[in-house]
């Protein structure tokens, strides 16, 4: 391939679209249409359950705002924290029951 580029396997391109909700054309830059008919209805509908989130966000101060990313970024934090540890459980107990 040229310009330093890389081969990507069909599998994880088509995974990386999905993951991003872009057309693969868009990651391969191909195209600058990030989505067909398809994605951006998806993008709608997730957008839609979101709308009133944004309204209520757009009313808070800059202050508020910023408490709340921070809310937001510490939730996220602790729910992957979470999430590994119970993968750890899960995986502790499996190597507990093949013994």
């Amino acid at each position: 391939m040229e310009n330093h580029a890389y081969d990507i396997p069909s599998e994880s391109l088509i995974e990386m679209a999905g993951f991003f909700n872009v057309t693969t054309d868009y990651i391969l830059e191909i195209s600058d249409i990030k989505r067909d008919y398809n994605g951006e209805y998806r993008m709608n509908q997730k957008m839609d359950k979101c709308y009133d989130i944004v309204l209520c966000y757009q009313k808070l101060s800059e202050i508020n705002q910023k408490t709340l990313h921070y809310i937001l970024e510490r939730l996220e934090q602790a729910q992957i924290e979470s999430e590994e540890a119970f993968a750890k459980e899960v995986d502790k107990n499996s190597e507990n029951s093949d013994m």
